[in-house]
Parts: structure tokens; sequence; C-alpha cells
């Protein structure tokens, strides 16, 4: 047994109690993950709004639903505007994942929270 596998033993032996157990947390690049994600997210958002708007002005009846029939939205053939939403949706999955203190509506009982 050499290398990992030995190291891994190393550190998993009952007899040492876990004082090999040394991680890196890697702090600054999981920092500079979430401030990239925010960007990400937040370009998103922008794209979303002004797809929103070209969709609300269009002439295009099915497309000036969009804002109020989520059904007409999501079950457009080539909905730029949803397709933008679902992208956004993933990004905001993995920014709750990776920063738990921005579960947005829910307690921590997992029910949505109420505005007082």
């Amino acid at each position: 047994m050499e290398g990992y596998e030995k190291l891994a033993q190393l550190m998993g032996n009952s007899h040492t109690d876990g004082h090999f157990l040394i991680f890196q947390k890697f702090e600054h690049l999981s920092a500079q993950n979430i401030l990239y994600l925010q960007a990400e997210i937040v370009n998103l958002q922008e794209t979303l709004a002004g797809l929103a708007k070209e969709d609300a002005e269009s002439e295009d009846p099915e497309r000036q639903l969009f804002t109020r029939d989520w059904w007409a939205l999501s079950s457009a053939e080539d909905s730029e505007q949803w397709e933008t939403f679902l992208q956004l949706r993933g990004k905001l999955k993995e920014y709750c994942t990776l920063h738990p203190s921005q579960k947005p509506l829910q307690s921590d009982d997992g029910r949505f929270k109420t505005r007082q």
C-alpha cells in the first residue's frame, strides 16, 4: 500500500484518534466561486428583465401573455425568456447550496416563510 491509500489509512486510523485529519478549506477559492456565481446570477437577472420587457412589448399576442400566464411562457416552443429563467433557477439552486444563509423564502423546517 502506498500513495493516497497509505495516507488515507494513516488519517483514518483509530489509533491516531483523528489527529491526522487535516484538509484544506480552499476558503479564498470558495469565496471567489461564490462571487463569480453572484455575477452570473445578476447577469441572468438583467437578461431576464430585458427579455420580459421585449415579450410584454411584442406584437405577438402569445408573447404578451408571458408576464401573466406561466403556462403560456413555459410551454412556448421558443421562449428565450423561459430558457433564461431555467438557467437562472439552476444558478440560484447552486448558490443556495454553496451559501446556505441565502435560502430564500424557507424556514429551517422547510416551510415557506411569510412576511410580517
